[in-house]
């Protein structure tokens, strides 16, 4: 039996054709048909191969494209928003600044109301005093007022008109104040036409006319136009319209005072 099994397995062998045999057995064309399908086999392969690596590194390329277009896109998404915001935040700053120059120009208005009114006030308050309590010292206060107001006007939203110097034929017939003579003498009104309107009537020598040429009425004749084209400061008017005329005398005190000028 043992024998046997070794027939068989030698007859196994016998079926078997060895490499080197079969290479042998092998015509020239055999040989270079087979060499040129290895060579063929191998060719693919690597073909094959280098096929598979240009796809996977397009992959790759594209893979990155798409990262930076995605990216790109982020960043210019973002740029904006950061430019909405900042527009959105310089529209609010503007708003801001302008409701507090709004809320400060009322506040500016108000407060030079307030001034206004107090200039007024106090004027009304000088003025009745020099009126109802004439002296020194009610004059000079209702002057030092009245001063105050004419260097202060723009700051107090007042307007000071120019006025015709009031002097009536009375006036000058029971003499000007110094203050008023010295203002009218200052624009030409004659100094001796002065004296004599304020002067007594002349003597009537009978049977001998006066002479009419040196009485006061003559005199007072004359220094009306004179005294018509004298203007100066004397009219007040208040930011509410309210508008009152200062007494001569405190008006020429007033006029050529360069301290009273507006500044």
């Amino acid at each position: 039996m043992n024998g046997g099994s070794t027939n068989d397995a030698g007859g196994h062998d016998g079926d078997r054709t060895p490499l080197v045999v079969l290479l042998r057995s092998l015509t020239v064309g055999q040989a270079w048909g087979i060499a040129v399908a290895i060579v063929a086999l191998i060719g693919g392969s690597a073909g094959i191969g280098a096929l598979v690596q240009s796809v996977h590194d397009e992959e790759k390329v594209a893979q990155k494209d798409r990262t930076i277009s995605e990216l790109t896109d982020q960043k210019n998404s973002t740029v904006a928003e950061l430019k909405d915001r900042e527009r959105q935040a310089l529209d609010r700053e503007r708003q801001a600044t302008a409701n507090v120059e709004g809320v400060t120009s009322v506040l500016a208005n108000m407060q030079a109301r307030e001034r206004a009114l107090k200039g007024k006030a106090e004027f009304l308050e000088r003025f009745l005093t020099y009126r109802l309590q004439p002296s020194d010292l009610s004059k000079k206060l209702f002057v030092d007022h009245v001063c105050a107001l004419w260097r202060q006007s723009q700051e107090l939203s007042i307007h000071v008109e120019f006025g015709r110097l009031d002097v009536t034929p009375f006036d000058l017939r029971r003499g000007l104040t110094p203050e008023v003579r010295k203002f009218l003498e200052a624009n030409g009104v004659s100094g001796s036409l002065l004296d004599q309107a304020a002067g007594p009537e002349p003597a009537r020598v009978f049977p001998q006319a006066p002479q009419v040429t040196r009485t006061p009425a003559n005199a007072i004749e004359q220094l009306e136009g004179q005294v018509q084209g004298v203007m100066l400061k004397k009219g007040v008017t208040f930011f509410d319209g309210a508008t009152y005329r200062v007494p001569d005398e405190i008006a020429v005190a007033v006029h050529g005072n360069s301290n009273c000028a507006p500044h």
